[in-house]
């Protein structure tokens, strides 16, 4: 294999990793819309139910075992969608290790420390997605207590407590690991001249600091940052492979 073959090739290998999170996030998104859906059918029917149908006037008790339900089905969704959504994150973030992986062969000075920064996410996600799962599963336990009036379960305070742990332990290393790959996507873009690539980190850093101020600007933004980089991981995959076939090379 040629040395543009290996960056063909690492190139190739994100542009899966970037369509396995895009098919992720739609599954993720679909879990929530469908539960969301299911729980507003649901809370139609315990209003309706907790109507008199003399006085059309809501009955406390049911209106309050109500809001329970529907809260208690959300975050089953919630929790379903991050288990989901977790797996299918952890099979990208391996596509994106190995893509760097593949890269860092190609040219080690450049592509070394971007590799390392997607092995760093990958840990932080490993140590993130149990821990978020079992907090949700903490919070409803919790949601029944203070509806009744009762002191929180010590089991269920304990499982926010260690759990909150890994989560922040995670966050950080997704972060840092984010921050490093960032960099390593310029670095690609500036040595394949890929101007998709360039304007998708520039438009990613804008969209995080926008996120904070205008949070639906920044999610626009990120989805346009999303499509460039994706499609500019694609055309650098087949510039390299065109590379490594040229007869100059």
């Amino acid at each position: 294999m040629s040395e543009y073959e290996k960056a063909s090739r690492g190139a190739y290998m994100l542009f899966l990793s970037q369509l396995i999170g895009i098919v992720g996030s739609l599954i993720s998104i679909s879990i929530i819309f469908g539960y969301s859906m299911s729980a507003l059918s649901k809370t139609a029917f315990y209003l309706n139910s907790s109507i008199s149908p003399s006085s059309f006037i809501y009955t406390t008790p049911a209106v309050s075992g109500m809001e329970l339900r529907v809260l208690s089905f959300l975050i089953n969704a919630l929790i379903l969608a991050v288990i989901v959504g977790g797996i299918i994150e952890v099979v990208q973030f391996l596509f994106n290790v190995y893509g760097w992986k593949e890269l860092s062969k190609f040219n080690r000075s450049e592509y070394r420390t971007p590799y390392i920064g997607s092995i760093l996410s990958l840990i932080g996600l490993i140590l993130a997605i149990p821990s978020i799962a079992f907090i949700l599963s903490a919070v409803k336990p919790l949601l029944a207590s203070i509806s009744s009036g009762a002191s929180p379960p010590a089991q269920a305070l304990a499982v926010l407590a260690v759990g909150s742990v890994p989560v922040l332990l995670g966050s950080l290393l997704i972060i840092v690991g984010y921050i490093i790959v960032l960099v390593g996507y310029w670095r690609l873009g500036s040595n394949f001249n890929s101007s998709l690539i360039k304007a998708a980190v520039i438009l990613i850093i804008v969209g995080i600091v926008l996120s904070l101020v205008q949070p639906l600007i920044g999610e626009l933004l990120g989805v346009v940052s999303l499509i460039l980089l994706t499609a500019g991981l694609y055309s650098v995959s087949k510039k390299a492979k065109a590379l490594s076939v040229s007869p100059s090379q």
